[in-house]
């Protein structure tokens, strides 16, 4: 199936602002997606995607930034024999792995009123290729790059409010598929991401609410032709023009001035093209902020 992980990092991840010259910001945390419904809005058993997510960053100047993101993921399908799709064979076989890995480079530009970056970034899973089609793969398997524009304000001082913007595109490396009726593409296409988000913080107290959406560019749609055509082959996930509209919302508790923190998030799909329109996705975890000499 797709990649379905959200890897929850620290707020500072979303922002224009990058850490301090030295400084370190760690990020673990856990988090399950589920859904029981498939692209065709009939019902499936219900498919679980647990998690461990990693997240460090580092700053490397004064407006510079590096990070890494390594999500290990274990998925699963919880089977009922009234329903679909795990009928035989290794399509629904649970499987642990090392999802998509990133490594990134945020520089601020400016820092003025409007504070405006730049993120650029290479992404992959190549290990997951050889069991892509499976649904409960980890990935797709790629490997590619990603950029970022970001923006933001923050403003306030016993209660403080920011908000945040990103537009970005992640670009894999086009491989060559073949359908089962002798269709050739080249697959998977790049997909548009965006999120915006807003939040107030009082006291140790953080809420946060984004809107994050993603579009593949040009695929195809799920209807007859792909459960003839792509279904039956490996690459019948990297084919799919994949969108989603998510909302989110995070709850934090952080230690007084910043150095730590415990986030909870919660989020649900509600506009979907081409997936699961029930996805639902929880994460817990803790940051650590690691100021510089």
């Amino acid at each position: 199936m797709l990649l379905l992980l959200l890897t929850l990092i620290p707020a500072k991840a979303a922002s224009p602002w990058t850490l301090p010259e030295g400084a370190t910001s760690v990020y673990a945390g856990v988090g399950v997606s589920t859904f029981a419904t498939g692209m065709s809005g009939f019902s499936r058993d219900r498919y679980l995607q647990s998690r461990l997510a990693l997240w460090a960053g580092r700053g490397l100047g004064e407006r510079t930034q590096l990070s890494l993101s390594l999500p290990l993921v274990h998925t699963r399908v919880l089977e009922d024999p009234d329903e679909g799709p795990c009928p035989s064979g290794d399509y629904c076989k649970p499987s642990t792995s090392l999802g998509s890995v990133e490594v990134a480079v945020q520089h601020r530009i400016s820092g003025g009123g409007v504070p405006f970056a730049v993120r650029l970034g290479l992404f992959g899973d190549p290990w997951n290729a050889p069991t892509r089609g499976r649904w409960t793969n980890a990935g797709q398997g790629t490997f590619g790059g990603v950029v970022d524009a970001i923006t933001g304000t923050s403003a306030g001082e016993d209660t403080r409010w920011a908000t945040a913007a990103v537009l970005g595109l992640a670009v894999p490396v086009p491989q060559r598929a073949t359908s089962a009726s002798g269709d050739v593409r080249w697959l998977p296409a790049p997909t548009l991401r965006a999120t915006v988000e807003g939040s107030v913080q009082h006291g140790i107290i953080q809420a946060t609410v984004a809107l994050h959406g993603h579009q593949r560019l040009y695929g195809e749609p799920y209807g007859p032709d792909w459960v003839r055509d792509w279904r039956p082959v490996l690459d019948r996930w990297r084919v799919t023009r994949w969108g989603e509209v998510r909302p989110e919302l995070k709850l934090s508790v952080l230690h007084p001035g910043g150095r730590s923190g415990v986030h909870l998030a919660a989020s649900r799909s509600v506009l979907v093209a081409a997936g699961p329109p029930d996805l639902w996705d929880v994460g817990l975890g803790v940051h650590v902020y690691l100021p510089g000499d």
